[in-house]
């Protein structure tokens, strides 16, 4: 049960860092469309 729910929250965790990493990526492809205009 308790490694059951170790793997649940590594799971929770790298989409979390999925979802970040994917959001830094907008920013940073904003900015860069910024300065090219």
């Amino acid at each position: 049960m308790l490694t059951d729910q170790r793997k649940h929250i590594q799971m929770l965790h790298k989409h979390n860092s999925i979802e970040i990493f994917l959001s830094n990526m907008v920013v940073e492809v904003k900015l860069f469309f910024k300065t090219l205009k």
